[in-house]
């Protein structure tokens, strides 16, 4: 059932902000002009898709999931860039001592030596940067318990739908202005709040994510018979 859950949190992540950024492309000013200029080159389509109400939920469908998959690709790092000031120092402090003990829990020089050069390799903006046992992390969550690993996914999974729906609050807010009307500012101030809660929130739930993350490794390695028996009754 929680993996159910997290599937349709991660198909809502591409959808959702892919068909608002469709709806923002449409209602753009510019491009609303050229559509009503085209307005008798479409009447013909449009008398097509009104007879099959399917092609339009169809098209409108696909064309969101496509650019909620391109927004998808980049919404993370694009946030984690604007907002790194607010998190990156914090979260190298909240997981100094965590990286200690993981350190000590894997009990392999070569594995942990391998994870710090590796930092080397990363951009100052990725998580990976400042915490260098993140990635390595969610492996052996996800190869220890499966159980954790849902937990993991869900928050990866809010994460990213947050992300989405910032880059489609953007085009909101940018169209709520050049529309100019009383419609318009209503549409600029909802999307200008939504964009203040999310870049407010993400530095804090970035950080949550990555030291849940490795306290669930340190249970895989430090507790791994009740760590799978957990898994199994979870199964069961």
């Amino acid at each position: 059932m929680k993996g159910l859950i997290v599937s349709i949190v991660d198909v809502l992540g591409i959808f959702v902000p892919g068909f608002l950024l469709l709806i923002g492309i449409v209602i753009f000013p510019s491009v609303s002009s050229d559509l009503l200029k085209e307005w008798p080159t479409w009447t013909l389509l449009l008398g097509g898709i009104r007879d099959n109400f399917a092609i339009l939920g169809v098209l409108a469908a696909i064309s969101s999931y496509v650019l909620g998959f391109i927004i998808r690709l980049c919404s993370i790092s694009i946030l984690q860039i604007l907002t790194f000031p607010f998190w990156a120092e914090q979260l190298k402090k909240r997981v100094e001592k965590l990286e200690t003990t993981l350190g000590k829990a894997l009990d392999n020089i070569d594995v942990s030596e391998s994870l710090q050069e590796e930092v080397k390799l990363r951009s100052k903006f990725e998580v990976a940067h400042n915490a260098p046992y993140f990635a390595f992390a969610k492996r052996l969550i996800q190869n220890g318990n499966p159980a954790l690993w849902t937990s993991t996914e869900r928050m990866e999974a809010e994460l990213r739908f947050m992300a989405g729906i910032f880059i489609t609050l953007i085009l909101l807010f940018v169209d709520g202005i050049r529309i100019a009307s009383s419609s318009g500012y209503v549409l600029a101030v909802i999307s200008g709040i939504g964009l203040l809660i999310i870049l407010l929130s993400f530095p804090t739930r970035r950080i949550r994510e990555v030291v849940y993350d490795y306290h669930m490794a340190l249970i895989v390695l430090h507790y791994p018979t009740k760590s799978l028996n957990t898994a199994n009754s979870s199964d069961a």
